[in-house]
C-alpha cells in the first residue's frame, strides 16, 4: 500500500542484508515496530546510522499504543508502545 503513495520496498541500511528499515521517501526513513520493546532500540540505531550517513534527514517510527497492547496481552506483553517511547526520549533530553 504505501509503495503506491511513493514509499519504496524495505530499505538495507549498511551492507548487511539483513539490517534493513521498511522504507524509505526522499529523505524520510519509516519504521513500523509491533513487536517486543527490545527491537525499538535497534531501529532507533539505524535511523542513526541513516541520519549520520546522509540518506534521512528524519524518520518516523510507527509503534502500538499502550490500549492496543494491553488489548492483545492482558499484561502488554512487553511490546513497544508509543507511551513508553516518548517517555524514554523525553527523559534522555
Amino acid at each position: 500500500i504505501i509503495e503506491s503513495l511513493g514509499w519504496s520496498s524495505r530499505v538495507t541500511v549498511n551492507t548487511e542484508p539483513t539490517v534493513t528499515i521498511d522504507s524509505l521517501k526522499d529523505d524520510v526513513g519509516l519504521a513500523i515496530q509491533f513487536g517486543n520493546n527490545l527491537g525499538s532500540f535497534y531501529n532507533f540505531v539505524k535511523f542513526q546510522y541513516l541520519y549520520k550517513t546522509n540518506r534521512i534527514n528524519s524518520c518516523i517510527f510507527i509503534v502500538p499504543t499502550k490500549r492496543w497492547a494491553y488489548k492483545r496481552y492482558s499484561d502488554g506483553g512487553n511490546l513497544t508502545m508509543y507511551e513508553k517511547k516518548v517517555q524514554e526520549i523525553e527523559n534522555n533530553n
